[in-house]
């Protein structure tokens, strides 16, 4: 019996994890972007035959508009408009002059206001307008003229907590909004604004993402969860009904949060990607009424899938990216209505496919007209007021500061993936400089024995890890959550300032203080790394790691 899904072809040249892929509407297009600072540009190509086999090819970078990750990248309704959103804040709009395929992309405007990292873009069907949304928990909605010039129309907060993720109605001037509070909204024009009509709950933590069905009737959301949902709408979807009810909640197919979903352009599939590195195929039962999972691809990609798109006009291609740095075509071979009994599953990929695989080493940076790691002219050269401020050029980012310290402080919160994977080593800096400082007031000067024994950890737990791990473990990544989970160890360290820890309520404190470190490093890790079965395993020898820090604050 055929495998529902193959993996077709395999495609590499992002030097850091991909975030989101999109397609053109034409389908003669595919963008992909991520922490490399890049959008990489596929040309799909035609085929002769009535096979549907088509390949991708690399046919353009662009870079230096950005100087923090893309998160997100959407072609307009046309497909000569390309739109990316960046964690430095800001959206740039790319335009292809004369609308062939073959030509360039070019810089045509540079959207600013977002206070922070832009999370998402989507433009509407009529190619007007663009919406995009953040950290900063706003979604704003531009307006283009003729011109290509961009002005706002609207700026609201309509969520507690930043949103992921913001997706036109494929009909109507109607958006939907997902948030990391657990919530999606839908929003229409309301006069000079654009007000939420709409609040679906259900889902039980952060929503990722979400899916609007070709018809627009449906709405498939995914979220940390582990689960999908499928909402539907009490009346035309086009007049923006106020009643929305969850008619299916499926379950069963990822293990961890699930961080992407794709709607098939005129079939009622369903695509899920999530962190456990799977991806699944979902199909509605018109027999039972039920949504039925047709494979699971356990291993799609090598680590995180980020993101998975279906192909806007070829009925069983898609492609899926993830934190493997690589882009995955993969072949969906039902291509007839669902029939549970015709199929079987299982991930196969044919070693021919495998060794045609496009490599690409050390291109050329189209964008930039030089080498890889040539800024370009973009870039500024000598001239230091177009530089970006020194604490970004750093990678110094007060906010996911502030999410990981927060983590900390409170390890029964839910985590945010961008935050957890954020190797960054400035708050740990400040954490062990303060528990030093808070020691020197006791009279202990221990700076010395912090650094040794922080090193010594970090280098131990990231042998252990790699050794835990199928995927390679960043040095970074491991001290940069022995770093942040120093945070109770700072704060015992300055009571013992006022108050003796050698007391048995010293000692019962200290052995709290030593447990919260653990727990809240070896979530961060189990988080991070995809080992959510090994969490005990993981936090014993990050007790051992404060426990010895613990000494020093007692003794």
């Amino acid at each position: 019996q055929a495998s529902v899904v193959s993996l077709a072809q395999t495609l590499d040249g992002h030097s850091d994890r991909v975030w989101c892929v999109a397609w053109s509407p034409d389908g003669r297009l595919l963008a992909t972007c991520g922490g490399d600072k890049t959008i990489r540009l596929w040309q799909c190509e035609l085929s002769t035959d009535q096979s549907n086999n088509r390949r991708l090819s690399h046919c353009d970078t662009l870079s230096g508009e950005h100087h923090r990750t893309i998160r997100s990248v959407a072609f307009s309704p046309c497909s000569r408009r390309l739109a990316c959103g960046s964690f430095d804040a800001t959206i740039t709009v790319y335009s292809r002059q004369d609308g062939e395929v073959g030509s360039r992309f070019e810089s045509v405007a540079k959207l600013e206001g977002h206070e922070n990292e832009v999370k998402d873009v989507a433009w509407s069907p009529s190619g007007h307008y663009l919406a995009t949304c953040g950290r900063d928990k706003s979604l704003w909605v531009w307006e283009m003229d003729d011109d290509s010039d961009f002005q706002c129309l609207s700026v609201t907060q309509p969520h507690s907590q930043d949103i992921k993720c913001v997706v036109w109605h494929p009909q109507s001037e109607i958006l939907a909004t997902a948030s990391y509070d657990d919530t999606l909204k839908l929003h229409r024009e309301d006069g000079d604004d654009w007000c939420s009509f709409a609040t679906l709950s259900g889902h039980e933590s952060t929503v990722w993402r979400a899916a609007f069905s070709p018809d627009g009737k449906r709405l498939a959301s995914c979220s940390a969860d582990r689960t999908l949902r499928v909402w539907s709408a009490a009346g035309a979807p086009t007049d923006g009904p106020t009643t929305w009810r969850c008619e299916a909640t499926l379950t069963g197919g990822h293990e961890l949060p699930i961080f992407s979903c794709s709607w098939h352009p005129s079939r009622d599939w369903l695509l899920s990607a999530s962190q456990d590195n799977s991806i699944c195929l979902w199909t509605a039962n018109t027999d039972s009424g039920c949504w039925d999972l047709v494979e699971r691809v356990a291993d799609a990609h090598c680590e995180d899938v980020n993101d998975v798109k279906w192909h806007p006009t070829i009925d069983n291609l898609f492609v899926s990216v993830g934190d493997d740095c690589l882009v995955k075509r993969q072949q969906n071979m039902c291509s007839a209505p669902y029939n549970p009994s015709d199929w079987s599953g299982g991930f196969q990929m044919d070693d021919q496919q495998q060794h045609q695989a496009p490599v690409y080493y050390g291109q050329q940076d189209i964008a930039s007209g030089g080498p890889p790691g040539d800024k370009g002219p973009s870039s500024g050269g000598d001239n230091f007021e177009d530089e970006p401020p020194l604490l970004e050029e750093l990678g110094i980012n007060f906010d996911h500061i502030t999410q990981k310290t927060l983590m900390v402080l409170n390890p029964l919160k839910q985590a945010d993936m961008e935050a957890v994977k954020d190797t960054d080593l400035a708050g740990p800096l400040v954490f062990c400089l303060a528990f030093g400082g808070a020691l020197l007031l006791t009279g202990k000067l221990h700076f010395g024995y912090i650094y040794g024994i922080g090193v010594t950890g970090c280098l131990a737990l990231y042998m252990l890890l790699n050794m835990m791990n199928t995927t390679t473990v960043q040095l970074t990544s491991v001290m940069s959550t022995l770093g942040y989970c120093l945070l109770p160890m700072c704060l015992l360290s300055l009571m013992a300032v006022v108050v003796s820890l050698r007391s048995l309520a010293g000692i019962i404190l200290t052995s709290l203080t030593v447990a919260w470190c653990a727990y809240s490093s070896s979530k961060l890790f189990v988080n991070a790394l995809s080992m959510d079965h090994q969490r005990l395993l993981v936090a014993y020898p990050c007790a051992l790691v404060y426990g010895v820090f613990a000494l020093l604050t007692v003794f």
